[in-house]
């Protein structure tokens, strides 16, 4: 399920993410020694998007990253935007407006960029 048409490039981003995310109570295995974030559903597509990303504004072509960097990255980028959903969800509640549109996004992009 792709992101709808028309959306803006950050809208976009927020629905990539958040159409991976895990739904429902957390597996057992998910809470194991070992199990990471690897094992999380798409989380393999997350590193892949996050690399093409990383190698897009790296000055040389031949700069690596690596796997444990990568992985960390990726799941760095996922609370972000996550927390950034969240934020724009309250925004959206406290102007009593039933959708979240960019501009609650915008407003608490400003927090959300120092918080990180």
């Amino acid at each position: 399920m792709g992101a709808p048409t028309g959306f803006h490039p950050l809208q976009a981003a927020v629905w990539a993410v958040w159409t991976h995310l895990p739904r429902g109570p957390l597996e057992e295995s998910a809470s194991a020694p070992g199990a990471g974030v690897q094992d999380r559903p798409g989380a393999q597509e997350d590193q892949d998007l996050v690399s093409k990303l990383l190698q897009l504004h790296f000055t040389d072509s031949k700069t690596k990253v690596g796997g444990d960097a990568l992985r960390l990255m990726a799941e760095l980028l996922t609370i972000f935007v996550v927390e950034a959903a969240i934020r724009s969800v309250r925004q959206a509640q406290a102007e009593d407006l039933a959708l979240v549109d960019v501009d609650q996004l915008e407003k608490v992009l400003p927090q959300l960029l120092l918080d990180f």
